[in-house]
């Protein structure tokens, strides 16, 4: 992922200059959530797997059939929130 980052830098340093590989991941699984590009045994393995904040987000929207509420989405960061300041 870096090496990507790295190369959509050097193609158009203005466009892409300030993004990080969290953003670059969560930028690509999106689009690939929303143009339905994965099969659903690599969504399933994400859910699975979701570990950081967007990929349990993508969970969700993933359980909800495509894209979450508003709501929904609010009330799951609100109990991320609340889960990052209990393990601190």
């Amino acid at each position: 992922m870096q090496k990507l980052l790295f190369a959509l830098k050097q193609t158009d340093g203005r466009r892409y200059n300030g993004l990080t590989v969290l953003e670059l991941e969560r930028a690509l699984f999106w689009g690939g959530l929303q143009f339905q590009a994965f099969e659903t045994a690599v969504l399933t393995a994400v859910v699975a797997a979701a570990g950081c904040y967007y990929g349990g987000l993508l969970a969700l929207n993933v359980m909800a059939g495509g894209y979450a509420t508003l709501k929904l989405e609010c009330r799951y960061a609100w109990h991320f929130r609340q889960s990052e300041l209990r393990r601190k």
